[in-house]
């Protein structure tokens, strides 16, 4: 690796808006940015989830390279609640620990427990605030820390509690059983989303702005910083009064009707615009630091948002285009002031490149002469299984219940995107028929032209496994 003697005093801030989705990023203090700024129109996530993206993009390499990453959580199911899952090998070189190596000094703000300590994804962070523990999101602290205890040991604990269950309930007649289970299920679900918080307007910025104040203030070493805020406001559980579990929805039990679409994309708008309000006041805060002097900001995703598309919902899924496209803006300040670029790109970049991209920014003031030739999104299926074991074993007796696990193993199946020359082929291997689509001239992927196109969709496929074969770690 070859090291920088030297390198200009600059900090490099990375604002990670989870969930969020580039149609909804033409808005508010976020869009005065985008048009004042390098902005990317063809920014595409790594991963379908915050996991995947997170490690692609911190270690500089695709998804499917990453085993901790790219498996099957069905089988191998993540815990909820509290993610104790490794994601990231000690051995996977990252850019956090690049940055190290030429006077860099890295916190991490984090209100996603995927992106903290306990999955290892924070590994080479020299600050780690894990601001999901204690943001003040948490309504109910002693609902929260019993759930908590529970989920941490859920290897330990979830046999017991699913036979247990199960025998508490074996005198009920499955009719009744059926319904007694949907009212447990949605008692459950509303419970746990009251006691961590996650329906209420802010989801930790607020929080966030202090923890910065308080760092900055007092641990400031005067080398050149990089901080990597992630804030998770877009995210589901958005605060309107209507049922949002996802699989009700995607299994039928409950219809993904033009009520229900409407009353989720207000809640989605209501919290871009509400963090739109606190990046502006996260800016401000930099500027007071002296953060700002001579920066970059960088305010991008890690996956979009299915708000009811392609009879979809949430994240974690096919990558058809609101999941995959993200933002990426590029903000230059000096002297505390936005430095008015106002430059859009509309070559299509996988943020697999950011750590590349931050980089040259620190090195030579500008972007790399060359990103990807090739761009894909991966998904390995979905990360919702550890209610699985459960659905198994009371199926037989809950029409619910066998309509959910049936979802979501009609769901768990392997699919990439693949972006190349103006086309998209979203390919199954072979689970499903592949689609391709002219996403330069239809976004929306309404006229899936694999029937026409085989030739095209047969070279792209042929090109993505060599591609994906010799990608190497861009930071080693």
């Amino acid at each position: 690796m070859n090291q920088l003697s030297e390198v200009s005093n600059k900090n490099i801030i990375v604002l990670l808006l989870d969930t969020l989705r580039e149609d909804y990023a033409n808005r508010g203090y976020i869009d005065y940015l985008k048009r004042n700024s390098i902005y990317f129109s063809n920014a595409i996530a790594p991963g379908s989830w915050t996991g995947s993206s997170h490690a692609s993009l911190l270690s500089g390499r695709v998804v499917s390279s990453l085993s901790t990453v790219y498996r099957d959580f069905v089988r191998s199911p993540i815990e909820p609640w509290f993610a104790t899952t490794k994601l990231l090998d000690n051995n996977i070189y990252t850019l956090p620990a690049y940055l190290k190596n030429i006077n860099f000094t890295s916190v991490l703000f984090s209100n996603n427990p995927f992106l903290s300590n306990y999955t290892n994804l924070a590994k080479d962070f020299d600050y780690k605030y894990d601001l999901w523990i204690d943001s003040n999101v948490k309504k109910n602290k002693t609902v929260a820390r019993i759930v908590s205890r529970i989920f941490k040991n859920w290897d330990s604990y979830s046999d017991l509690i699913y036979k247990t269950a199960y025998a508490l309930t074996a005198f009920l007649p499955d009719s009744v059983f059926n319904s007694f289970y949907m009212r447990v299920r949605n008692l459950i679900y509303e419970h746990v989303k009251e006691s961590d918080g996650s329906n209420m307007l802010d989801r930790g910025s607020e929080l966030t702005i202090k923890k910065i104040k308080d760092h900055f203030e007092s641990l400031y070493d005067f080398k050149n910083q990089f901080i990597f805020i992630n804030l998770i406001e877009p995210h589901e559980e958005y605060p309107v009064d209507i049922v949002q579990d996802k699989w009700l929805y995607m299994s039928g039990i409950r219809s993904i009707d033009s009520d229900f679409i409407d009353k989720i994309r207000y809640g989605y708008s209501l919290r871009v615009r509400y963090l739109n309000k606190k990046i502006k006041k996260m800016i401000n805060t930099f500027r007071e630091l002296g953060l700002l002097d001579n920066a970059y900001v960088i305010i991008t995703s890690d996956h979009g948002q299915f708000l009811g598309e392609h009879n979809m919902l949430y994240h974690s899924l096919v990558p058809y285009e609101q999941e995959a496209r993200v933002p990426l803006i590029i903000s230059r300040f000096k002297d505390s002031k936005l430095v008015s670029i106002k430059d859009s790109l509309d070559s299509t970049v996988s943020l697999t490149s950011l750590s590349k991209i931050i980089l040259s920014l620190v090195r030579y003031d500008k972007l790399p002469r060359r990103l990807d030739k090739m761009v894909v999104n991966e998904h390995s299926g979905i990360i919702e299984g550890w209610d699985l074991p459960l659905l198994r074993m009371i199926r037989s007796r809950s029409k619910y219940a066998d309509m959910l696990y049936k979802t979501k193993i009609r769901n768990n199946f392997k699919a990439t995107a693949i972006y190349y020359k103006g086309f998209k082929l979203i390919h199954y291997f072979g689970r499903f028929k592949d689609r391709l689509y002219y996403i330069d001239k239809d976004p929306q992927e309404q006229d899936n032209i694999i029937d026409k196109r085989r030739s095209i969709a047969k070279s792209i496929l042929s090109y993505y496994l060599s591609y994906i074969y010799k990608q190497k770690d861009y930071l080693s």
